[in-house]
């Protein structure tokens, strides 16, 4: 935790002698050539390198615990799978089929609830990893967000989530409302973007993608401000801002939990898409504002998250669960 001062500088001397007590303001005066890097919390442990530890902000965690985590990682042999991996499974993530994919998803790291240092270990898959495919004669990636992080439907966790980069279509003419009026009254149960453009866009994956493709449940606000969530099921869905950012400044509660990508990498560089490839865009995420009743968010040219109306042509990523 960063210390913070009432009195930033000060100190204080007592002499001796009296015991009397003077206080004095210090300031750096020595004219670096060079500023050097601050001593502070995210100089020396970040909040996203700990979660990725596994370490509780809460306990506020210092470097020595992050240490110590990667030690016991270390030191302790991870799980084997249960029963033996395919012989032709490549361990990278690209060189796999869908279905191969899709059957190490379901059948070892979501039925042994493999963690991240497992499925590593063990399969050769990490956070980040991606898998090209073209759509539309475009080249894109659906890259790794998460492990055993969505639930289904059904009943447990999808073992993986992945992500459309860049964002979707060819050219800017893309680039598409939440809906077709200002207003967010229908929540993202009923917009358009998701009874309309995602299930068209669904419709142009790969045969062999979409058979793989699990339904899981999303929470979300109903709209018009409101603090009520709606769990829906989805085989296709946009990430919420919690999802991406961690907080839900303007957005309801209990929309996820942030995926272990946006905390393994720093949130500027991973959260910054592009559409078409080559150009930084705006991107929505499904969560109505909470702060009016005529937009949703959406991530910035910045990586940052704010209100756009929900008529503005943004840019979109979609998420998918194998």
């Amino acid at each position: 935790m960063d210390r913070i001062s009432l009195f930033p500088g000060r100190h204080k001397i007592i002499r001796e002698d009296t015991g009397e007590e003077y206080y004095i303001i210090i300031e750096e005066a020595d004219g670096p050539l060079v500023l050097g890097t601050p001593y502070n919390r995210d100089s020396v442990l970040r909040n996203e390198t700990a979660l990725a530890l596994g370490l509780d902000l809460a306990s506020n965690p210092t470097p020595n615990d992050a240490f110590m985590a990667l030690a016991v990682r270390t030191a302790v042999n991870t799980s084997p799978p249960t029963i033996p991996l395919p012989p032709d499974l490549d361990p990278i993530l690209n060189n796999n089929s869908w279905s191969m994919i899709a059957n190490i998803s379901e059948n070892w790291i979501a039925a042994d609830n493999m963690n991240t240092w497992d499925i590593a270990s063990h399969i050769g898959w990490h956070i980040g990893d991606a898998k090209s495919l073209t759509i539309g004669g475009v080249n894109h990636e659906l890259r790794i967000i998460g492990f055993n992080h969505d639930g289904l439907a059904g009943g447990g966790y999808a073992g993986i989530t992945l992500e459309l980069i860049p964002c979707w279509g060819a050219t800017a003419a893309a680039r598409i409302g939440m809906e077709a009026t200002s207003t967010n009254a229908n929540g993202w149960h009923g917009s358009r973007m998701r009874m309309e453009t995602l299930p068209n866009y669904r419709n142009q994956l790969p045969a062999d993608l979409q058979a793989v493709m699990k339904m899981v449940l999303k929470p979300t606000s109903i709209g018009s401000q409101s603090s009520t969530i709606n769990i829906v099921q989805d085989n296709i869905f946009l990430l919420s801002e919690v999802e991406v950012m961690g907080h839900h400044n303007q957005s309801a509660a209990g929309e996820g939990r942030r995926y272990l990508f946006y905390t393994t990498y720093s949130i500027a560089a991973a959260a910054i898409k592009q559409q078409p490839a080559g150009t930084v865009a705006t991107w929505w995420l499904r969560s109505p504002s909470a702060v009016n009743n005529l937009s949703f968010i959406a991530v910035g040219l910045n990586g940052v998250s704010g209100w756009e109306a929900s008529t503005q042509a943004s840019a979109v990523s979609f998420g998918i669960c194998i």
